[in-house]
């Protein structure tokens, strides 16, 4: 013989102080398909939820949103520990830009867009990363924003940064996330690359990213090791991203190899060389194609069945490609 309790009902939900006390409410009945349509939002449900959460009131949504995407663009949100914002996190270093981009965030319909290019055109953002040795005595963390702090680009980022220079990157959007096995291969931007848990992609845990895949992961922090240097120069991605860029250079540049120096730099780095740089460059790519036709590199590939692992032969202007790949100026915002 079984006890049936009646079923219990809910007191009061968690109410976070906003923007009213929160009235007794019961579990939502199922409605009916006959029912008239309404307006209103049911109690309980997930579009109440969300309209409480997009209330122009609310003290929360929007700071913590523009606070991230702060964050996106200059490594470290007005509100430095993302992922605690409030009471129990620090107090922001610029309260009044933080309320003033909240404001235009609600203003604006909710436009990220619109955000991110006030942040972007703002001369903050256009600062040089100039260090000036009084004000560095005086904020030696830049929390003032005094100068650009140069920061590493994400090593999603990254990896698309060099298909995009090789000419290779595929912009489709949408559509099935490419298969484990596929991963290595892909030309696709690293957000359609599957993740599975405990296999991490080589790069990813290279370049301080998540450990696991699902991982939350609020802020990323940067570290400098050999390991990633090694990646950089040996890594068959980047040998074959630095083939295919030089390939690029000879069918767009012609023959000539200061017109070929100019177009690589302009593609990588964004800007022409100087003449000082042009003349190294000219220099390099004739001196290694006087002492030999080609160039060997090795790959940072596992050896099979007892073989020496596999050779790919670059040609100057690829290994000249592959240093630019390599450069702080190019996996560097500054």
């Amino acid at each position: 013989m079984r006890l049936r309790l009646p079923p219990r009902r809910r007191e009061r939900p968690v109410d976070l102080r906003f923007p009213r006390p929160a009235p007794i409410r019961h579990p939502r009945e199922h409605q009916s398909a006959f029912d008239p349509p309404s307006d209103a939002a049911p109690p309980g449900s997930r579009r109440e939820l969300a309209a409480w959460l997009t209330d122009p009131r609310h003290p929360l949504t929007a700071r913590v949103w523009v606070n991230r995407l702060w964050q996106y663009h200059f490594g470290r949100g007005l509100v430095e520990h993302t992922g605690d914002f409030g009471l129990a996190g620090e107090r922001p270093t610029h309260p009044e830009l933080l309320d003033w981009l909240a404001a235009e965030l609600v203003e604006s319909g909710w436009s990220t867009k619109h955000i991110q290019r006030l942040i972007v055109t703002s001369a903050t953002f256009q600062q040089a990363s100039t260090v000036d040795a009084r004000c560095r005595d005086i904020d030696p963390e830049n929390r003032w924003l005094w100068h650009w702090q140069p920061r590493r680009l994400e090593q999603e980022v990254l990896r698309d940064a060099m298909l995009a220079v090789s000419g290779e990157l595929d912009p489709a959007v949408g559509g099935a996330s490419v298969p484990l096995e596929e991963r290595e291969q892909s030309l696709r931007r690293s957000l359609y690359l599957f993740q599975q848990r405990g296999v991490p992609p080589e790069m990813q845990r290279l370049f301080d990213g998540p450990a696991e895949a699902g991982e939350s992961c609020a802020r990323r922090h940067t570290s400098t090791t050999a390991l990633q240097s090694l990646y950089l120069f040996n890594d068959r991605f980047v040998l074959d991203r630095a083939i295919r860029l030089a390939e690029t250079l000879q069918q767009e540049a012609g023959g000539s190899v200061p017109r070929q120096i100019r177009l690589a730099c302009l593609r990588s780095l964004g800007r022409e060389p100087n003449g000082e740089e042009l003349q190294a460059a000219v220099e390099f790519v004739n001196r290694v194609a006087s002492e030999d036709a080609t160039t060997v590199a090795a790959v940072s590939a596992e050896p099979a069945d007892g073989q020496p692992p596999p050779h790919i032969r670059l040609s100057p202007l690829a290994l000249f490609c592959q240093v630019l790949l390599n450069l702080n100026e190019f996996a560097y915002l500054e």
